[in-house]
């Protein structure tokens, strides 16, 4: 986890990889379940989805009977960090049912044991689960109570990214007086170049969040910091999600840019479709649409900016503000 805290992604992966070749050579039960752990986890920060999901299904296998109440050494039960991972990954893939199912189940394993660092871990991935469905009255309680119980438990490390995965859900729901505050402790944070655990959808939530604010310049700066950390590592789910922010961005700029927002809406939906990433597919068609259709004295088709596997029927935009709509017309 040194690796994906370092925002090295590969050698993450590769070291997990290793850890459990080495575990399954020698077979050791408990160094096999760390290292998938490990591995699962590496995946999930990577946004490497499906393969995360792999991984994480052979531990929550692997661990039946006492074993979901054993630690092995780790400071969250291997038992909840496993399932939250898995119920983070099924819901990037839109198995929103399962992720469900999953999440309140490292919940009820976390409470079970009465330990505060599981139980406030297994309690921001239900909630993140649940804001990815959109059941904002359901994922603010679990993220409030999950920010208070790292708060109490005086564990710093987790408080940037359940503030900022509170702070989105509560500009999600128009709940600025709280969502603000929040949102700007994390910003300070991000901004002075402290490291930060899952930096990736630290920066995800933050830069969505900003854009619901009208705070174009901030929301593009994070999400160009966004698509940088994969540089080296393509073909990530972050990636996809940063090229769909950068579209978001070209449309809500004073001078609306079309053309770019086109071509990242269209980085961003091969992505997602390569992926798995149903969610994410959907977001990018409905979100695309006020842009498919150019007004140049004659319409422009859908086909010339989205992949042939994308239907969309395209239809004039009628949101945004008068001189935002003027320009789309031009």
């Amino acid at each position: 986890m040194s690796f994906s805290a370092l925002n090295k992604y590969s050698r993450a992966i590769a070291a997990g990889q290793r850890a459990l070749a080495l575990a399954t050579t020698c077979g050791a039960f408990d160094v096999q379940v760390v290292a998938l752990t490990y591995l699962g986890g590496a995946y999930y920060i990577a946004g490497d989805f499906r393969q995360a999901l792999d991984a994480l299904r052979r531990v929550m296998a692997l661990l039946t009977g006492e074993w979901r109440a054993t630690r092995f050494g780790q400071p969250v039960l291997p038992a909840v960090i496993s399932r939250g991972h898995a119920a983070g990954s099924l819901a990037a893939l839109g198995d929103f049912a399962e992720g469900r199912g999953v999440a309140e189940e490292a919940v009820r394993l976390a409470e079970a044991e009465e330990q505060p660092f599981s139980i406030a871990s297994a309690l921001w991935y239900a909630g993140l689960v649940y804001r990815r469905q959109g059941a904002l009255h359901t994922a603010i309680p679990m993220l409030e109570r999950s920010l208070a119980l790292y708060q109490t438990a005086n564990i710093p490390m987790f408080l940037p990214l359940t503030a900022a995965i509170l702070g989105a859900a509560y500009a999600l729901a128009g709940r600025a007086a709280e969502a603000l505050p929040l949102l700007d402790q994390v910003l300070e944070s991000v901004a002075t170049g402290s490291r930060q655990l899952f930096h990736a959808l630290v920066l995800t939530e933050l830069s969505e969040a900003c854009l619901l604010f009208g705070r174009v310049h901030e929301a593009s700066a994070l999400a160009e910091r966004l698509l940088d950390l994969f540089r080296t590592h393509t073909g990530s789910g972050y990636q996809s999600h940063a090229y769909r922010l950068l579209a978001e961005v070209a449309i809500r700029r004073e001078l609306p840019d079309l053309d770019q927002a086109v071509a990242h809406y269209r980085q961003a939906l091969t992505l997602a479709e390569e992926l798995g990433m149903r969610p994410l597919q959907a977001h990018c068609t409905s979100a695309s649409a006020p842009c498919m259709l150019r007004w140049d004295g004659q319409s422009r088709p859908v086909a010339n900016y989205l992949p042939p596997s994308s239907s969309i029927a395209p239809w004039r935009c009628s949101s945004g503000s008068p001189r935002q709509r003027r320009h789309w017309q031009r």
